[in-house]
């Protein structure tokens, strides 16, 4: 079988070796494996975001 531990069960030296990514340096390491433009992508879904805020708060004015 697998000889998983637990957080609490690891190694001093195996938290250090590798220090996590962040989420978006994860978005960025996958949009550029998939050749895609992280920036943009992130400013599509940005502009995308806001428009739906928009959306709700002229909704919640009716």
């Amino acid at each position: 079988m697998y000889d998983v531990k637990a957080p609490s069960e690891r190694t001093e030296k195996a938290r250090k070796a590798k220090p996590a990514r962040t989420a978006l340096q994860r978005f960025r390491v996958v949009a550029e494996a998939l050749g895609e433009d992280a920036d943009g992508l992130l400013e599509a879904f940005a502009e995308s975001w806001l428009a739906q805020l928009r959306e709700r708060v002229s909704e919640g004015d009716s």
